[in-house]
């Protein structure tokens, strides 16, 4: 059996170690999701740092043990986690173009990077996302 829950102060180390794996980068300011499995091992996390009324979701990480068939729940909770946040809207970054269709699922629309809110471009999270190369952003309202 699979959890799916907010990570705390408690997980956080483990939580920087799991991204850090990844080659991710790690934000001590940013709310993270996960999913472990029955022995309590991290399978999967994404994070959500707060700008103002904005949500920024970042380090999308999985453990090639990650049960792909449970995506759409865990990301289902993401967006709980971000509407209790307070957040208006949320956006992401990402290069990886086949990933587009997953989100127009959950109703996200592409847009300019122009469209992203100046307090959240500010951040150094945003920042570095947006260096990569085919960078493409993405938003929807809360």
């Amino acid at each position: 059996m699979l959890t799916v829950r907010k990570g705390t102060t408690v997980d956080y180390p483990l939580i920087k170690q799991f991204i850090e794996q990844s080659e991710a980068v790690y934000d001590k300011d940013s709310v993270f999701v996960l999913v472990e499995n029955e022995e309590g091992e991290i399978l999967s996390v994404i994070g959500v740092l707060k700008c103002e009324q904005a949500g920024f979701l970042r380090s999308f990480v999985f453990s090639p043990g990650f049960p792909v068939d449970k995506l759409p729940l865990f990301f289902e909770r993401v967006l709980v986690a971000v509407k209790e946040l307070d957040c208006c809207s949320i956006f992401l970054a990402s290069n990886k173009k086949q990933t587009i269709s997953f989100f127009e699922l959950f109703g996200f629309e592409e847009i300019s990077l122009d469209c992203i809110p100046e307090q959240l471009k500010l951040s150094t999270v945003f920042s570095a996302t947006s260096q990569m190369d085919d960078v493409f952003y993405m938003w929807k309202t809360i």
